[in-house]
């Protein structure tokens, strides 16, 4: 099926809201960031349109086996030599207690290569930076390892710092949206136009918000910056 007949097609949709924040903001540059199920190549086309568009940072889905020269890229990362190492911090979860560990960090420039199904498409110039937790700091096998696929250029190591950084926030913006939805049931709002549901939604997310913190402090997650510091 086409994208535009796949639920997939919400990716698409979530990337083209954050473009048209960025072009209010064109001082500040917007990273749009998704999980594995956002790893679809029409997304990174929608990312590298426009130059002065906002980046895409994606965590890769292991089951597409996408390859670098005939290399599985998993493959073809994990051989390279580690670049530099990163402490990070993870939060406590109602199945996990919070630990600190440390991080093994690769990063190299790739051609991401279009699937047979899209003819005619050029490769596109993407970054992946590989994180893999070091042994030692983890305590079962459900260690840290992300493969993160990047439109920003990532050409040295602090900047693959950054970009791990970037996807670490996505932790502290899960818990927000499951406070809005949860705590403060916003989907149960049976309102009548879509001006009503905006100032609704808009008292929510600061009630949301300052819950979020209260809980960040309990459970020793970084905060999320505050709405002005975004």
């Amino acid at each position: 099926l086409p994208i535009d007949q796949k639920e997939s097609q919400k990716w698409l949709r979530s990337f083209r809201k954050v473009a048209e924040i960025q072009k209010a903001c064109p001082n500040t540059k917007l990273i749009s960031v998704g999980d594995r199920e956002s790893d679809i190549y029409e997304l990174f086309q929608e990312a590298t349109r426009d130059p002065n568009g906002p980046g895409l940072l994606v965590r890769m889905n292991r089951a597409t086996r996408r390859k670098v020269g005939g290399i599985l890229l998993w493959d073809v990362m994990s051989a390279r030599p580690v670049d530099g190492t990163y402490p990070l911090h993870i939060p406590r979860t109602p199945k996990r207690p919070a630990r600190d560990t440390v991080l093994d960090v690769r990063f190299a420039p790739l051609d991401l290569k279009p699937p047979k199904r899209l003819k005619n498409c050029a490769p596109i110039r993407a970054w992946a930076v590989y994180v893999c937790e070091q042994s030692q700091h983890s305590p079962d096998e459900n260690s840290i390892e992300w493969m993160l696929l990047t439109t920003v250029e990532t050409s040295c190591f602090e900047h693959a710092k950054q970009r791990v950084r970037w996807y670490a926030r996505r932790w502290g913006i899960e818990v927000f949206h499951r406070t809005l939805k949860s705590g403060c049931r916003i989907k149960d709002r049976q309102l009548g136009t879509a001006h009503g549901l905006q100032a609704c939604l808009g008292v929510e997310m600061v009630v949301a918000w300052r819950v979020f913190h209260l809980m960040m402090l309990a459970r020793e997650m970084p905060a999320l910056p505050c709405p002005g510091e975004f």
